[in-house]
């Protein structure tokens, strides 16, 4: 488990849950940077309420599973295009992506979270299903791995200590249909080859 670094207080002020401090803690960043990537009116919470699914294919003709018991941090997407029809209408499928090690510093200071706020999600080295025929045919090929179900994929990430307490990070994103890649032999898994067509656009955060 991963122990994480104490929040500014400027950003301490402006978190209304400990999910939302623990986010903070693991992006190691500032009011500006705060106000740079993200967007609270669309904060939200995926409480035990919520359907666990919805019983209807988007208009891309995939499934959404919501992330029950975790809670969501909404991301600026406007830089992505100015029609956001392939968030609000549904024309690209929804998935999750979960962090191993989200407070993890690297060598230019900046976490792993921060990095992918900044550069996206990108290609890592293990690449499971790479070789394996994919349901679009051929082979999956390498890429970014997602799953459709946060239950599917919140296994692998690393859990991350804030004041003594265990929580999980991962990222709910938009993924272009066209250029998803599928292996047989396991369906819950979903591989996006290109960072262009993979678009975050919430934090989400959950205590374990």
């Amino acid at each position: 488990m991963e122990n994480i670094t104490q929040i500014p207080d400027t950003l301490l002020a402006r978190a209304k849950s400990p999910c939302q401090k623990a986010l903070f803690s693991v992006l190691n960043m500032d009011e500006d940077v705060y106000s740079r990537f993200f967007d609270p009116s669309y904060d939200f919470v995926y409480g035990d309420s919520y359907p666990s699914s919805i019983d209807r294919k988007s208009s891309c003709g995939y499934y959404y599973y919501p992330p029950i018991g975790w809670h969501s941090f909404a991301l600026k997407v406007n830089h992505y295009e100015s029609d956001l029809g392939w968030l609000k209408n549904d024309k690209w499928a929804t998935a999750f992506h979960c962090v191993r090690s989200p407070g993890e510093i690297h060598s230019d200071g900046k976490t792993t979270v921060m990095k992918i706020l900044e550069k996206g999600l990108i290609p890592g080295p293990r690449q499971a299903y790479q070789d394996d025929d994919a349901v679009q045919g051929g082979q999956v090929e390498t890429g970014v791995y997602f799953s459709p179900k946060i239950t599917s994929c919140e296994e692998y990430a690393k859990e991350f200590t804030y004041e003594g307490k265990q929580y999980k990070l991962g990222f709910l994103c938009r993924i272009n249909p066209n250029e998803i890649r599928i292996p047989k032999s396991e369906l819950d898994y979903w591989v996006v080859p290109n960072t262009c067509d993979i678009r975050p656009y919430k934090i989400i955060v959950k205590e374990f």
